[in-house]
């Protein structure tokens, strides 16, 4: 089915998404992804069909400074949006393959060229200014480890937040509620049987059991990996146990990295708050540890933000 790829690449003044903003345009009107707060895509889709008819990409603005007098932004701001019908198959797959791998990686192109020339490149590469790039990092991936209620709400709410989560549990039967949950499980028999997935930098790991034969080898698993979160529930008397057994194991630099009690909001005494509390910490430690993805060397996006 013909498509078109809609990037927002500038904002002007306030807007609903950041630049790098994703919109699919199928050539039938339907569309996936969202590159505003639902004023604009209707409109967008249809500019989309037309690019496609045309076989051209093309670059759209809207709300200030915009040449579409009807159509007006909330927020009362201004986007920039282009349109591109000229998807290479080839340089879709290999996006892809590069998601399903978990690697980051950028589009780069050409605004103003009728046929882009999209690329792939590495999320640090130098682009020449005139030339717009964003990167795509992979999707979070939240383990959770625990057992009984507190495991079934931090499950649910990551899984409903659009995360990759990733359950583990030594019980049989709460794995296979966690995997109706849509979370992937991990057999867990053994306190050193730990998943063969190694944390990467898009990784958060939250402990939320009460025995330290299971937490321990998993902390020391987790905290000298790249994950960007790793934390544990747990009162003083835990927390200083937890710092005895760990600190004869790890580094102090490596203790350090535990967020501990775990979330933002402290003393949590139900699953579903604290649930909730983990999962703005992981969010915002995400946000925080990502920022070196989106403020690099990419000369083409700064200078067309700044545009």
């Amino acid at each position: 089915m013909p498509v078109a790829l809609v990037t927002l690449i500038a904002v002007v003044g306030s807007a609903y998404r950041a630049p790098g903003a994703l919109m699919l345009v199928h050539d039938d009107g339907t569309w996936m992804g969202q590159i505003t707060g639902g004023c604009l895509e209707a409109a967008v889709a249809l500019e989309a069909r037309k690019a496609m008819a045309a076989g051209a990409a093309r670059t759209l603005r809207y709300g200030a400074g915009s040449p579409f007098m009807d159509i007006r932004l909330p927020c009362g701001g201004g986007v920039v949006l282009h349109v591109d019908p000229c998807l290479d198959p080839d340089v879709m797959i290999a996006a892809c393959t590069l998601q399903r791998a978990r690697r980051a990686f950028a589009f780069a192109f050409d605004p103003a060229a009728p046929d882009p020339n999209r690329d792939l490149v590495a999320p640090d590469a130098f682009v020449p200014p005139g030339r717009f790039a964003h990167r795509v990092a992979p999707r979070t991936r939240v383990l959770v480890a625990g057992r009984g209620a507190e495991l079934f709400g931090m499950v649910r709410l990551a899984v409903a937040a659009g995360h990759e989560v990733v359950a583990l549990s030594p019980d049989p039967d709460e794995r296979a509620a966690c995997a109706e949950a849509e979370a992937r499980v991990h057999a867990w028999t053994a306190p050193d049987r730990l998943p063969s997935l190694p944390p990467d930098r898009w990784t958060a790991l939250a402990s939320l059991l009460h025995d330290s034969d299971w937490e321990g080898p998993l902390l020391e698993w987790a905290l000298p990996s790249p994950a960007f979160h790793v934390s544990a529930i747990g009162g003083h008397r835990t927390r200083e146990a937890r710092a005895v057994w760990l600190s004869r194991r790890l580094a102090p630099r490596l203790l350090a990295r535990l967020r501990a009690p775990a979330g933002l909001v402290p003393s949590c005494r139900d699953p579903r708050s604290l649930a909730a509390s983990i999962l703005a910490q992981i969010v915002a430690d995400g946000a925080a540890a990502q920022a070196d993805l989106s403020d690099g060397p990419l000369g083409g996006r700064s200078a067309l933000a700044a545009e």
